[in-house]
């Protein structure tokens, strides 16, 4: 996984120097070279909580690049409802809505699922991007410590709160609402927003919004994933 990851890294580094110098054959080469990168990036299962917290920051990393991007919006979003559903949810259509929930991340449990469980939590709680999951409610089924700390709060006094109260009431209904809504009445959508800065509770930031759902069933949540900037 390390070395996939230097190599798209590498690979991300010399298309950036073929875009600036006009070189448009590199170009190409390069973009052929790097999508199946990406692909073996996401289809390698991470064997611990570095190679997870590293793959989970690459995907971040590649929906904030790729923003004005439609088609590989679109795809970054898949990737992360694909790594999403891979580590975190249980498949247990029954119990869809549960397991996003931090208490039940790190509830105790019997051998090898208790490490695995209260490692999740850790690693969403590892990337720098402020990690919301939200409900058709609006309100907070779970937000990560970089969420937390940008609030001056804790994640678990942010849980079944409304997201308003986070992201500014004019804010919500102009930006956050619509995109929460759209997400849960098509799956496959994903969003992505330019925030300016206001007074109302919000800093200039990057966000993406986007549908998680299991294997099987239907979407459970929305995550919000903000970047300052």
């Amino acid at each position: 996984m390390e070395k996939l990851i230097e190599s798209f890294k590498m690979k991300c580094r010399q298309l950036h120097h073929a875009i600036s110098t006009g070189d448009d054959v590199l170009v190409s080469a390069l973009d052929r070279d790097i999508e199946p990168l990406i692909d073996r990036i996401v289809q390698s299962r991470a064997s611990d909580s570095s190679e997870l917290r590293a793959q989970l920051q690459l995907v971040c990393d590649l929906i904030r690049d790729d923003a004005g991007d439609k088609n590989r919006v679109l795809r970054n979003a898949a990737i992360m409802t694909v790594l999403l559903n891979r580590y975190l949810a249980d498949g247990d259509s029954g119990s869809n809505r549960d397991f996003l929930r931090p208490d039940r991340l790190a509830e105790p449990v019997e051998g090898d699922t208790a490490n695995q469980a209260t490692g999740h939590q850790a690693i969403l709680d590892s990337l720098s991007d402020r990690i919301y999951m939200v409900t058709p409610d609006y309100r907070i089924a779970y937000a990560n410590q970089a969420a937390a700390r940008y609030h001056r709060t804790s994640p678990f006094a942010m849980m079944g709160r409304l997201i308003s109260e986070y992201c500014g009431a004019c804010r919500f209904a102009l930006d956050y609402q619509p995109a929460i809504d759209t997400c849960f009445s098509d799956q496959d959508t994903v969003i992505s927003l330019k925030i300016a800065g206001d007074n109302d509770k919000c800093d200039p930031a990057t966000v993406a919004v986007n549908a998680v759902k299991p294997p099987r069933g239907a979407v459970v949540a929305v995550m919000i994933s903000e970047r300052l900037g």
